[in-house]
């Protein structure tokens, strides 16, 4: 028994195993139904070259081969019926169905006679082949008609039509020209041209990529399969080569040390090479794609390129903008969602590309998602999760792509490589946005009580005169000499007040030029030498004149010196000392220190000194040092205040 023989037997048990699986799996389908017929055929085919090859005399070899026909015949016949149907096209085709069915019943009945084969002989290796007879030429153009008409079938579909059916008629289209081909090469013999039928061999490829077709609800992509398959025949064959020459040449190194040969050698170098198979597999895939498949190459690329630019992002919306948008280009989406999960299982729709459909209830399934998947229930969308250790933050809908063919298995990979990466931005990005509501919420908070404050203050300064002015009034000893006295000292008390408070919560537009520091401290100085005089107070100013010009505000300043000049002359009872000194800072900034050797200011009110309306006069209204503190920052400037009960306190300002 011979090679071919035995190959004819395998592709004979083959495709009648894949005839019964195929109608298993869809008994009420016709397309399944009819391919099974396809298939069935084959392998009667297929068994009638075995048997032709092992029978023992040339009569028992003539009638397999008249079997080997028939199936052929037949198969061709089943394949038009098959494409029509596949195509769903028989009312329009049902022509080419009933010419095919007609002409096969002629060629069955011209095979039992010797008009289409006279006898068999050998030729080439085999023991018996067909000796063709008169009407034997015309079964060529019937196998030209049945396949031709076919494939060019399959080819128009494959431009009509989209999406998987598309991804079908590919598969079907491709084996169908490799499975003819294939059995086209045994008409050689048997016009006497001397070719081995090589091509027989392709056959079972048909079969297998057929069934894969009309079984597998969702196919692979065709090119994967064929860049799969390009680098594992390079691979294979670089390997290969390389493992040979490897072999021989330690071989010989091994006979030249040891004088023979060692099994250690070939163990050693199996071991190397499974180390080096995956990184040079991964080599070659890219040299690959890069050029054979430069589109496949830039897609990756570009994904590559979301991943990293996302992680830069810490804006939630713009992240979710910006990713969305290029994922849905570089994948051909019509339309994209981008869902981020709230309290519970509530997902809001952040961010949308294209004409998206509302979508208020999300399946269960999806949610339980570890990795993306097409989801058939919302129009083949594909569904991509985002996840942090099991937890599931967001989600991607991605709608049919713009060509509606449908998402590769290599699609699905590279958008849960996307989606490893995007995870970790996407959260980053929602604990940003969180951190910076709850700054916002503290700096409501913060002025809530700042104007609770505020009123407090403003309530308790305002009363104080108030109640005077009432008790006076209302008191049966009052004279007007008296009432002209006291009332409009309080109401200049209640206006200062009001002043202060404008001042201090409508500050002056700052007006920034060149201010000569130690110009405007000695003008302010001589505003409050007078009274110092008079309370008995030394005014001592130490001014450095090497210090150069600050920008900023010369009233604002002047006023914010008079405050804290004020402050300290207030605080001194009876005689003492008021110091102003100016010296040079760090970094080339300039330090005014305003001190007084007053009363000083107790350890837990220092940190209060600058909050509105604190106070410890009996007749301040609090809002003096708030007002200088708000003027040295808008300078850009710091204070700081050192004080210790009894001897004093120091203001230092640093001004930029």
């Amino acid at each position: 028994m011979n090679f071919h023989a035995i190959a004819s037997l395998l592709i004979s048990a083959g495709s009648l195993g894949l005839a019964c699986f195929v109608y298993l799996k869809g008994k009420n389908k016709l397309k399944n139904i009819i391919f099974a017929f396809v298939t069935s055929s084959i392998s009667l085919w297929s068994f009638g070259q075995f048997m032709g090859e092992v029978a023992t005399n040339p009569s028992a070899a003539l009638m397999w081969t008249r079997i080997n026909l028939a199936g052929g015949i037949l198969t061709l016949v089943f394949f038009v019926n098959f494409v029509v149907v596949f195509l769903e096209m028989l009312s329009s085709r049902k022509w080419a169905v009933v010419s095919a069915y007609c002409l096969g019943l002629v060629f069955l009945i011209l095979d039992s006679t010797p008009l289409f084969v006279v006898q068999v002989e050998p030729r080439l290796i085999f023991r018996y082949y067909p000796v063709p007879g008169p009407t034997y030429p015309y079964f060529i153009l019937l196998f030209l008609f049945c396949a031709g008409y076919g494939i060019v079938e399959l080819f128009l579909a494959l431009f009509r039509e989209k999406g998987s059916f598309r991804n079908q008629i590919t598969y079907i289209f491709l084996s169908s020209i490799v499975g003819f081909f294939g059995s086209a090469t045994l008409f050689f013999p048997v016009f006497g041209i001397n070719v081995y039928p090589f091509g027989y061999y392709f056959v079972p490829i048909y079969v297998l990529l057929g069934v894969y077709a009309i079984v597998k609800h969702r196919l692979l992509d065709i090119t994967v399969v064929i860049r799969r398959g390009l680098v594992y025949s390079i691979l294979a064959v670089f390997l290969s080569v390389l493992y040979v020459g490897a072999i021989i040449l330690s071989g010989e190194v091994f006979k030249v040390v040891t004088g023979k040969g060692s099994i250690l050698a070939t163990i050693f170098l199996l071991f190397v090479f499974s180390i080096v198979f995956n990184p040079l597999r991964e080599r070659i895939q890219a040299f690959v794609d890069r050029y054979f498949f430069k589109r496949r190459y830039d897609f990756v690329k570009t994904v590559k390129d979301i991943c990293e630019k996302s992680a830069l992002i810490l804006d939630l919306d713009e992240l979710l903008s910006e990713t969305l948008t290029k994922i849905a280009l570089t994948f051909g989406a019509r339309a994209g969602v981008f869902f981020i999960r709230g309290k519970g299982r509530d997902f809001q729709a952040r961010n949308t590309f294209g004409k998206t459909q509302t979508m208020r209830i999300i399946p269960d399934r999806i949610l339980s998602a570890t990795k993306p998947d097409i989801v058939e229930e919302m129009g083949d969308a594909v569904v991509v999760p985002l996840n942090i250790k099991s937890r599931l933050i967001g989600l991607i809908f991605l709608g049919r792509k713009l060509s509606d063919d449908d998402y590769s298995s290599e699609d699905l990979d590279l958008l849960g490589t996307l989606a490893n990466h995007l995870s970790v931005s996407v959260e980053n990005a929602i604990l940003h946005e969180e951190l910076i509501e709850r700054q916002r919420e503290l700096c409501q908070a913060d002025k809530l009580a700042s104007l609770g404050t505020l009123s407090a203050g403003m309530a308790h300064e305002i009363k104080n005169p108030l109640a005077i002015i009432k008790g006076l009034t209302q008191s049966d000893n009052a004279d007007a000499e008296k009432i002209r006295e006291v009332v409009p000292r309080q109401i200049d008390r209640i206006n200062d007040l009001v002043e202060d408070l404008l001042t201090f919560s409508k500050p002056k537009q700052l007006r920034r030029e060149k201010v000569d520091i130690n110009s405007v401290l000695f003008q302010t100085v001589k505003f409050v030498e007078k009274e110092c005089g008079n309370r008995n107070i030394e005014v001592k100013s130490l001014l450095n004149d090497g210090l150069s010009s600050v920008t900023g505000d010369k009233e604002l300043l002047s006023q914010a010196f008079l405050n804290l000049m004020l402050n300290g002359m207030q605080a001194i009872e009876g005689k003492g000392m008021l110091a102003v000194e100016t010296r040079g800072g760090d970094s080339g900034k300039i330090e005014i220190v305003i001190s007084d050797t007053g009363r000083g200011i107790r350890k837990e009110d220092i940190k209060r000194v600058f909050d509105p309306f604190f106070t410890t006069k009996e007749k301040g209204s609090g809002l003096g040092l708030s007002v200088t503190y708000r003027i040295i920052k808008e300078h850009g400037g710091e204070i700081s205040v050192d004080s210790e009960v009894g001897k004093g306190s120091t203001f230092t300002i640093s001004l930029p």
